[in-house]
């Protein structure tokens, strides 16, 4: 069974994948990111840590075929 999503792994994944749209993420967008995750109320309790585990798990996800419906399903599901 496929691992569903947290609502702040739902999030970060959505956000990931928009910043990967042309297929690379700088420093920079996974900074500002980290920063997002940091700050907004909405990400409050999420161990920051995780965040480059969780773009991995992006881009892993984002290079099968399948990859955009089953990121944008598992969010859908959060």
């Amino acid at each position: 069974m496929p691992k569903t999503f947290t609502a702040h792994e739902a999030l970060l994944h959505l956000m990931i994948t928009v910043s990967m749209a042309d297929r690379t993420m700088s420093e920079s967008e996974i900074g500002e990111i980290g920063l997002l995750a940091e700050t907004l109320p909405v990400f409050e309790g999420f161990d920051r840590s995780r965040l480059g585990a969780i773009a991995a798990e992006t881009a892993e996800m984002l290079e099968a075929g399948d990859g955009l419906e089953t990121i944008l399903k598992r969010a859908g599901e959060a």
